[in-house]
């Protein structure tokens, strides 16, 4: 089994455990994105969509989570964009920083799982941390559905906390930090949000 081959089996069951009332779409990032599925709640034509992706080819991961960021499903609340990548970015035309800011103003949660080394994927890293999300490394195929049972556990055990900041400027990064009393418990959160500018 192929790296590529070994993260749609695991998407397989991670589309298999989504309940219902939700929706998935597919795409790839080879040399160029290629969307495959639109949004739908056919589970079993992202399956057979998987079944025929043939891995080779260049990589381009940042340009294809931006256009998972801007792709219809980043208007649910909040969608979850799962990144499965056996290497690292090596065509994509989209600065890093320009899919950073995306991530930042966006709702979704990014989540990557990985064979490459994780330390020559930091703008993979930095998108997942800006969102609440994270990076994933796996060494063989026996981790990845204990890797994705763990990713929809942490995803669909989130809360979503909404307040009014004030003394703040309008507009512009802030920082925000969340700490807990309660001893043994790891929170993962965005670390900040982008207000928005008056008359936006």
């Amino acid at each position: 089994m192929t790296r590529l081959a070994a993260h749609a089996t695991a998407a397989l069951l991670l589309a298999g455990l989504c309940g219902q009332g939700r929706q998935a779409s597919l795409l790839t990032f080879s040399r160029q994105v290629t969307p495959r599925v639109p949004p739908t709640a056919d589970f079993a034509a992202v399956r057979e969509e998987l079944d025929r992706i043939a891995p080779g080819g260049q990589t381009s991961v940042m340009d294809g989570v931006y256009a998972a960021l801007t792709g219809p499903l980043a208007r649910t609340e909040p969608p979850l964009v799962l990144v499965c990548t056996d290497g690292t970015d090596t065509s994509s035309w989209l600065d890093p920083r320009e899919v950073l800011e995306a991530a930042k103003r966006s709702n979704a949660v990014i989540y990557a799982v990985t064979t490459a080394d994780a330390r020559l994927l930091t703008p993979l890293a930095d998108l997942a941390h800006a969102t609440g999300g994270q990076v994933l490394p796996v060494k063989s195929s026996a981790e990845l559905s204990t890797t994705f049972r763990r990713i929809l556990q942490e995803f669909r055990s989130r809360y979503i906390l909404t307040y009014t900041p004030t003394g703040v400027r309008a507009g512009g990064s802030h920082v925000i930090d969340i700490r807990i009393k309660r001893r043994g418990l790891v929170v993962r959160a965005r670390p900040g949000y982008v207000g928005l500018e008056p008359g936006s």
